[in-house]
């Protein structure tokens, strides 16, 4: 089940075929044995922004994959995050030598020295907080809404 969406001016040069690619790909995730039942890719190119959905966003009800669905990313999104942030630093907005309390000074102390280069190497020393109790624990009561870390 495949889903393509178009909104703007048509693609220019060679994105169609790119697109075709990025479909194929996304045929295939879902496609394979274990694999992720669903997957979805969002391209913007100017105005022209193209939706791509492959799969099912719900195991028992087959529905189909939508730009609007929330879904879990975790650890995909440390990839994200690292490229947003290397970007930053690419442009002189951000050092790999500035601290979270430069930048965040409501969290905990303790954490307040840990530097970005730190937190992209996963050499921060922050504790995993999907593993506390109290976490695992609230999370099935309310799984949309978050909690943030205490310690």
């Amino acid at each position: 089940m495949g889903l393509r969406h178009r909104a703007g001016a048509r693609n220019p040069g060679n994105a169609e075929a790119r697109d075709a690619v990025l479909d194929a790909s996304l045929k295939a995730l879902v496609a394979r044995r274990g694999g992720t039942p669903g997957a979805i890719a969002i391209v913007q190119r100017g105005k022209d922004r193209e939706v791509h959905a492959f799969g099912v966003r719900n195991l028992k009800g087959g529905l189909p994959m939508r730009p609007d669905v929330r879904m879990r990313q975790a650890s995909t999104s440390k990839a994200f995050s690292g490229a947003v942030a290397l970007s930053l630093v690419g442009e002189g907005e951000l050092s790999l030598n500035h601290t979270i309390g430069e930048y965040l000074p409501g969290l905990p102390k303790a954490w307040h020295e840990i530097t970005l280069r730190q937190l992209l190497d996963h050499k921060s020393g922050l504790p995993n907080f999907t593993a506390d109790p109290d976490y695992l624990q609230a999370l099935p009561a309310s799984p949309k809404s978050h909690r943030c870390p205490e310690s």
